[in-house]
């Protein structure tokens, strides 16, 4: 019975899931990232086959466009997360691939238009990793003293690239339809380690390890999927009205697998026994499956005379509970099947409304600044607490809010496009990842969690745009 309770609260401690549940964390485009996205009905360039097909069908000459790579860097920090006074800190960089894209007008067909693109839809990555070593009395059996050293470390990187292809036509002089379709790819590398040791100290030496407790734990994903778009955009005089819906990705089995491995090794010696067991749980090849909610999107555009104005808010529905891993992973301790349920990777999302505001000032002939702001709210934000989870490969659980801004020139035939996309996000009251300060032989060698934290993130993108037209 001790033994059960002990592997229970292992599996329920502390599973850690840092950015990698926002839907508008990266915006494609770099003149559509320098109006914070909400171009659903301004969207004037390639990056319409993402944010609207409706709107390629207003695109009047055929274009090639160059995204070079976009930088990306920040800084995580959680206060008290990982024990009291111990904090969980995280600097981080990335070069996020660029997009090409390309725009084909044909005179035999001059209402329709036709775009392709290879692009980088979403990208996320957390890493950090935390250590205390402290001399406190743990082990009622061995007197005084032992040596506690306690490390928690996490790595998650996603990202999401994909090839797209729209076409659009021009009803009249005022309406655009359009659909689109992307082949998206979507990748994570996913790996835990939690582990604690307690010391005999003999002489101020450390003499032997008396106990320790090990969790780990890796996930490799891959998974191919389809997505479906339709979009429409209305032109008046003065102004537009848009609606772009994208639905659920469709899975597909290319290139669509997954390896998952989870080691728990326990020694732990209590007044009159102890305990000693190892479980491993490991599968590979496995069936993977990536859900997305249906989205909804509505623009709307007011041109004045020396800038245009542009405004979307867009809807996610739920996303219930599912695993990403559908084949079993089964359990041994000490190489016996133990009857536990197979391994879960499970994943989930709340309803999420987002608005975003844009403008495009003419600062003279050939050059116009552009800016924005969105929110992007965390569609994680109410997974279980890490005491209480199973395997959830995520752990971000604060909102974003974004400013960006930047420039653009302009001759007739080349556009230069430079800017970046600052985000903040604010968080407080959540249980730590791991407590290192306050072990306990009852909690396996950690502590209890505790709510006394405040999360702090920053974050920045920097990118550059070329887009080139011909005839």
């Amino acid at each position: 019975m001790r033994q059960i309770l002990a592997i229970t609260l292992f599996f329920c401690y502390g599973i850690s899931d840092a950015q990698e549940s926002n839907y508008a964390n990266y915006e494609v485009g770099a003149n559509s990232t320098m109006m914070g996205g909400a171009v659903t009905a301004g969207v004037k360039d390639n990056s319409a086959v993402y944010y609207n097909p409706g709107a390629l069908a207003f695109i009047t000459e055929s274009n090639v466009t160059l995204e070079t790579g976009n930088f990306y860097g920040g800084q995580l920090i959680i206060k008290n997360g990982a024990g009291n006074g111990l904090d969980i800190e995280s600097t981080f960089f990335d070069v996020i691939p660029g997009a090409i894209s390309g725009t084909v007008k044909s005179q035999k067909l001059p209402d329709w238009t036709f775009t392709y693109s290879i692009l980088t839809t979403n990208s996320s990555l957390i890493k950090f990793s935390v250590r205390n070593s402290m001399a406190i009395d743990i082990l009622p059996s061995n007197p005084g003293d032992e040596l506690y050293e306690g490390q928690f470390s996490y790595s998650n990187e996603m990202r999401e690239n994909g090839f797209a292809f729209g076409t659009a036509k021009k009803i009249g002089n005022n309406l655009g339809i359009g659909v689109s379709v992307f082949g998206v790819y979507n990748s994570q590398v996913y790996f835990l380690n939690q582990e604690a040791t307690a010391n005999a100290i003999i002489d101020d030496r450390i003499a032997n390890t008396l106990a320790f407790s090990r969790l780990t734990r890796d996930l490799t994903f891959g998974s191919a999927t389809l997505v479906f778009q339709m979009g429409a955009v209305y032109k008046l005089e003065k102004t537009k009205w848009a609606l772009n819906i994208t639905a659920p990705k469709l899975n597909l089995n290319v290139l669509a697998d997954a390896t998952v491995t989870e080691n728990v090794n326990l020694f732990i010696p209590f007044d009159n026994a102890s305990e000693a067991f190892t479980i491993n749980r490991f599968g590979e090849d496995l069936k993977t499956i990536q859900r997305s909610p249906l989205r909804i999107a509505l623009g709307h555009e007011i041109i004045m005379k020396k800038s245009i104005w542009n405004f979307k808010v867009t809807y996610h529905t739920k996303i219930s509970k599912y695993n990403r891993v559908v084949a079993p992973v089964n359990p041994e301790v000490d190489g016996v099947d133990v009857g536990f349920v197979d391994l879960e990777v499970l994943d989930e999302g709340t309803e999420i409304v987002n608005v975003a505001a844009g403008a495009i000032y003419k600062i003279r002939e050939g050059l116009s600044f552009m800016g924005g702001a969105r929110t992007d709210f965390n569609f994680a934000r109410n997974l279980p607490d890490p005491e209480e989870q199973d395997f959830y490969a995520r752990m971000s659980y604060w909102n974003l809010f974004h400013l960006t801004g930047g420039v653009i020139w302009q001759t007739d035939k080349l556009n230069l496009t430079l800017g970046a996309d600052y985000a903040t996000g604010f968080d407080k009251g959540r249980l730590q990842q791991v407590n290192l300060t306050e072990p306990t032989i009852e909690n396996l060698l950690f502590g209890e969690l505790t709510t006394n934290t405040s999360t702090y993130l920053n974050q920045i993108y920097v990118v550059v745009g070329l887009s080139y037209k011909f005839e």
